[in-house]
């Protein structure tokens, strides 16, 4: 029971300390991390396109018109 409200501490520890500094780092270095979060979203997109064309489409989808009931 102690060693779980330890990792609680602690979890919430680092919690507030990233909290707190984030937005800090971030307001210091906006340009090159606005850079990268870019690159690194077109690298995700690429990757997605690939999946996409490669398995998404062969997956067939439900037909969207209604079933006649009777």
């Amino acid at each position: 029971m102690r060693a779980i409200i330890n990792l609680l501490y602690s979890t919430t520890f680092a919690g507030v300390l990233l909290i707190l500094s984030v937005p800090l780092v971030y307001d210091k270095y906006q340009h090159p991390i606005d850079e990268k979060l870019c690159l690194a979203n077109k690298i995700i997109q690429a990757q997605y396109m690939k999946i996409d064309d490669a398995i998404l489409k062969k997956i067939p989808l439900p037909s969207n018109k209604e079933k006649k009931t009777q």
